[in-house]
């Protein structure tokens, strides 16, 4: 399973957060604004919150349900 974000063109580099239902942090990825995507092909069934951060401010956030 491969996570892509619809938001584009973000200046400078983000970082892409993964949480579990408990609020437990199971990735994260430092990425530029070219390549918004992250693999979850390694975590097991469950629901996930995903959160892009741009320096400090948080830029999107949506919660996604891997089967």
């Amino acid at each position: 399973m491969l996570f892509r974000s619809e938001i584009r063109n973000l200046p400078g580099s983000n970082v892409i957060r993964v949480y579990d239902y408990t609020g437990k942090l199971v990735s994260e990825k430092i990425t530029d604004s070219g390549n918004l995507q992250i693999n979850l092909a390694f975590l097991s069934e469950g629901i996930y919150t995903v959160v892009i951060q741009n320096g400090t401010d948080e830029v999107y956030r949506s919660k996604i349900m891997k089967q």
